[in-house]
């Protein structure tokens, strides 16, 4: 436990800081400083210290004006308040601002001080216990949530017992009007994730988010949306403006109602994702109905024209020919296997 020390008399501060063994107790001394002032400056240079003792009347920044600054920056800081029978108002209205203890100076000693700071001990140590089980719980409630997330789009699942789930797990998700998003762009941090966020949220068209942060470049996001006669446009635009903002591409569905519908819709996701991200096309793609109009490839012309010319030995006119072969498959859309196929083949060809 960290302490600071508060006392514009040396006497007192430094009698306070070498008197009592600290390290024994647990505590450590974490500066000793003349006014209010500077301990805020040694919170921010040193770190905050959990427990502060300190004089009422000081020059600078008295104790008063010291706790209120503290618990609106620190909420969590014990304060104790060392005062003079005289300045008993003084402590009283400290107590008010939301000091911990006081101790007149006239019953000072080193154990009335300690067993004060034992006591606040205590209580942080208890206090810091049941915050880290509740980041813990939280922890695994996340886990668990997103584990449930995971078997919706992997797997066919019951409506019922889904939604038994979600009840357990308490998840706000509700089964109409979901929509299915994902995110394929570059987040290199946690703030470039939290602007999009906010920027999805600002318009109010979704509720209800929950994310599965898949990796750097990819996040997959299950919510509700508002239903209307201008839900598509508005849900659009929304999305739209995330992406302008973040780059990247972005795959939605329009709202469907039924838990057991997320692994179908993610199904029928799955090629449009696979296809405009093969071609790297950036935009915003509404993946409803059988999926992107694909050309058939030629292999035969392909193939046929580039033997030829290999094989009357013009190079140049090959080289060529291999070009426009690439150029168009960069401007019409073909299924990216046909695409690799016939790369392969070329590419045996004119090793051959």
């Amino acid at each position: 436990m960290k302490i600071l020390i508060v006392d514009d008399e040396p006497i007192m501060r430094n009698g306070l800081k070498v008197t009592i063994d600290w390290q024994t107790y647990g505590f450590e001394v974490l500066d000793a400083v003349a006014n209010g002032k500077k301990a805020l400056q040694a919170c921010e240079e040193k770190g905050v210290p959990d427990i502060v003792i300190t004089d009422i009347r000081m020059p600078v920044m008295d104790g008063l004006e010291l706790t209120r600054e503290m618990l609106l920056r620190y909420p969590l800081v014990k304060i104790v308040i060392i005062s003079a029978y005289d300045d008993f108002k003084y402590a009283q209205q400290a107590i008010g601002l939301g000091a911990s203890e006081y101790i007149l100076k006239a019953d000072l000693d080193c154990d009335t001080l300690l067993a004060v700071l034992l006591k606040m001990k205590g209580q942080l140590e208890k206090l810091h216990t049941v915050e880290k089980e509740r980041e813990t719980v939280s922890g695994l409630m996340g886990q668990l949530q997103e584990n449930l997330l995971l078997r919706l789009l992997t797997g066919a699942c019951y409506e019922a017992d889904v939604q038994r789930r979600m009840a357990e797990l308490d998840m706000e998700l509700e089964p109409e009007n979901l929509i299915l998003v994902q995110f394929c762009t570059e987040f290199e941090n946690e703030d470039k994730q939290e602007l999009f966020r906010k920027l999805l949220f600002e318009e109010k068209e979704i509720y209800h988010p929950y994310w599965i942060v898949s990796s750097k470049k990819h996040i997959i996001l299950l919510a509700n949306a508002v239903k209307n006669l201008q839900t598509r446009i508005k849900l659009e635009e929304t999305l739209k403006k995330a992406e302008e903002v973040c780059g990247g591409s972005v795959f939605y569905t329009l709202p469907f109602s039924g838990f057991g519908q997320v692994y179908q819709h993610n199904r029928e996701m799955q090629p449009f994702m696979e296809l405009y991200n093969f071609y790297q096309k950036q935009g915003c793609f509404c993946c409803e109905g059988e999926g992107p109009l694909l050309q058939e490839m030629n292999y035969s012309r392909n193939l046929a024209e580039l033997l030829q010319l290999l094989e009357g030995n013009y190079l140049k006119e090959a080289l060529w020919r291999i070009c426009e072969i690439m150029e168009d498959f960069r401007k019409t859309l073909y299924r990216p296997e046909d695409v690799y196929e016939l790369t392969g083949m070329l590419c045996t060809m004119v090793q051959e």
